[in-house]
């Protein structure tokens, strides 16, 4: 997970945190008077943070957390605002992670959904950074804070995050990508390979670590809150902290591959290059 360090000593990435977050606040501020429960909020807004992941990678991740926290302040500033940021951070960086270490549904990771394998690709990624969002926010709302029940919260909170992603997503990416990649501004444009965590042999233990801890922590949540009335408190956040601690962990391991970094001038921390002869270009 370095990259979410290294990326703030490149001005462009830290314009890109800004933009994420522009955009992210701006839709969903709108829409705050829109509650579903007591600081549940419709979230169209949501259509951005697998966009913004895919595209700016870690950048994305800081401004969709960022940008949540922003529109807390219009109406749902709390406690539970702590674990809106965790968790809007971590949908981000699920979706960054999952796109890029998915081989075998596919392994052409250009983001333009042209092709059945890419578009179920863009269906997995979509499910994994809702059920990221929903495993830590829920965790958080439902057992440590203990404010509302988890079957009710994360039922609710689930498709409310992921049903814009999955239907906008697809055709936002396809309208900006190409425009952003000849501005220079996809975060593999900008970050050098050894500054992001590289793909290597741990692909299959980091698949299987995100997404049995995903399964796991939510699937035993709603157990415990149905089978043995412990829907919401500490105890239920200590029984289930090991698996929200998998899937995080897997998604720290997973990478990015070298070759998408390939063809691609970086200079650390957006310097300016010399031409020769010492003149500054």
């Amino acid at each position: 997970m370095k990259e979410v360090v290294t990326m703030w000593g490149h001005t462009r990435m830290i314009a890109l945190v800004v933009l994420s977050a522009a955009l992210y606040a701006a839709i969903l501020i709108p829409f705050k008077g829109f509650q579903i429960l007591p600081g549940v909020d419709l979230r169209p807004s949501t259509v951005i943070p697998p966009v913004v992941a895919i595209l700016f990678g870690p950048a994305g991740a800081w401004g969709c957390a960022i940008g949540n926290l922003v529109g807390d302040f219009f109406g749902t500033i709390g406690v539970g605002s702590i674990f809106g940021f965790i968790g809007n951070f971590l949908f981000a960086f699920a979706a960054y992670k999952l796109w890029y270490q998915l081989p075998f549904i596919s392994s052409d990771n250009e983001p333009v959904i042209n092709s059945g394998a890419k578009f179920v690709k863009w269906v997995v990624v979509c499910i994994g950074g809702a059920a990221a969002l929903t495993s830590s926010l829920s965790w958080g709302v439902s057992g440590v804070l203990s404010l509302l029940p988890y079957p009710v919260f994360s039922t609710i909170v689930f498709p409310n995050n992921l049903v814009a992603a999955l239907i906008l997503g697809a055709p936002l990416l396809a309208l900006v990508y190409r425009r952003l990649k000849r501005a220079g501004l996809i975060f593999t444009d900008i970050m050098a390979p050894d500054e992001v965590k590289l793909a290597g042999r741990s692909v299959v233990p980091g698949q299987i670590m995100v997404w049995v801890g995903l399964i796991g922590s939510i699937a035993l949540s709603y157990v415990l809150g149905l089978a043995f009335d412990m829907s919401i408190g500490l105890t239920l956040a200590v029984i289930t902290l090991p698996l929200v601690a998998l899937w995080i962990a897997g998604l720290a391991i997973l990478g990015v591959p070298r070759e998408q970094f390939e063809d691609t001038t970086h200079e650390p921390g957006d310097q300016v290059a010399a031409a020769p002869g010492g003149v500054a270009e």
